[in-house]
């Protein structure tokens, strides 16, 4: 995509990037939205799946009240959690988060575009009567359904995710955002979070590229730590079987001239910060890499590297990534890696009394200037 307009979530009132590159890094001080612009992407390319926020939530540390009903439970308790999405937990705007990609031969202005619409809506479970006399329920928005043949029996809050070619409609009750309709198909997109070095989903990504070529890429960016890495594999940890948390398998990989596997924990966050990385863009085929904190866990001698294997994947895999970092060492890698490539971008953050503007540095001289100075990144 080359504009992203993102309206109403989290920190953002109003806010819109032009002019994206394959490659874009995010510097800024805390607080202007480096993360949220992350989020608000997977969130676009999920098409606002509601899976996806919950994990979104989760990983905030705020979980939806999902027991059986029982007296006095208030819906709300899972409206308010949800109304962090909203600027300012104003539930009466609509968020709106936008993806325009420049095309020849489309529509008047140039643009095709993506998109996901999030807006609160109030819902009623209507009693009616089928063909043959028996009752049923069904749950509509009630602005939208007018059944004067019907007997409303409660209402709920809850929300509408639209896109430019389907509406599903979620509720706020006892078993949390229940689906009304069905979900569409999504984008193609892996979140690397900051904290992230030894994903949860690592074994699932590695079993899609086991025993192709993009294996070899693999064992190629670990190489950025240590050479002597011949092969790598996922397995059994016992003890993760007996605590039953999540995927048991764990990485292991053979060394040169070393008999047996050797556990890759062992040898550090950085390695395992490359892995995860790693697996994340081989798995993006066609979508979008998110990264926050570049630079966690890794020295600042392996990111330039780094950014060049990922840049190199980005043009084989046609992914776009987006990334975020707080480090001076992380963006002069960046800028390093990337000198003379045309498609990567510099994008800064700033927070005004109006709100938040992003600035993109996308010239040679620009960037070149700004490798050479100590701007500042936080």
């Amino acid at each position: 995509m080359d504009t992203l307009r993102i309206e109403n979530y989290k920190n953002f009132k109003r806010f819109e990037l032009d002019n994206l590159g394959r490659v874009n890094l995010f510097v800024g001080r805390n607080n202007t939205g480096k993360s949220s612009v992350l989020e608000a992407l997977s969130i676009l390319a999920a098409e606002g799946d509601v899976a996806w926020l919950k994990v979104i939530l989760e990983q905030r540390g705020m979980y939806f009240d999902n027991r059986k009903p029982r007296t006095g439970w208030d819906y709300r308790i899972n409206e308010d959690i949800f109304s962090s999405f909203f600027h300012n937990y104003d539930l009466s705007a609509p968020i709106t988060i936008a993806g325009f990609r420049r095309t020849e031969g489309s529509a008047a202005d140039g643009t095709s575009t993506s998109g996901v619409r999030i807006r609160r809506v109030e819902l009623a479970d209507l009693i009616f009567k089928s063909n043959t006399g028996e009752e049923l329920i069904r749950r509509v928005i009630k602005e939208k359904e007018n059944q004067p043949e019907t007997e409303e029996v409660a209402t709920t809050g809850g929300v509408t995710v639209e896109t430019p070619s389907t509406r599903q409609t979620y509720g706020f009750d006892v078993m949390g955002l229940i689906p009304v309709e069905k979900k569409s198909s999504s984008i193609s997109f892996e979140y690397v979070r900051t904290s992230e070095f030894s994903g949860d989903r690592n074994p699932g990504l590695f079993d899609k590229i086991a025993l192709s070529e993009l294996e070899d890429e693999l064992i190629k960016a670990l190489h950025i730590i240590d050479r002597d890495i011949q092969a790598i594999n996922f397995l059994k940890d016992e003890s993760r079987v007996l605590t039953l948390k999540g995927d048991p398998r764990v990485p292991y990989v053979v060394l040169r001239n070393k008999s047996g596997k050797i556990r890759l924990s062992s040898m550090g966050d950085g390695i395992n910060r490359i892995l995860t990385i790693i697996l994340s863009a081989l798995n993006v085929k066609d979508g979008i890499l998110l990264i926050d904190e570049f630079e966690n866990g890794l020295h600042y001698t392996v990111q330039e590297e780094l950014w060049r294997i990922i840049y190199k994947l980005s043009e084989r895999l046609n992914f776009q990534v987006f990334a975020t970092t707080h480090s001076n060492d992380c963006l002069r890698s960046f800028l390093k890696a990337t000198s003379g490539v045309s498609d990567t971008r510099l994008i800064r953050l700033e927070k005004y009394s109006e709100g938040i503007r992003g600035v993109v540095y996308s010239d040679a001289d620009e960037l070149e200037y700004i490798a050479s100075s100590n701007i500042e990144t936080r």
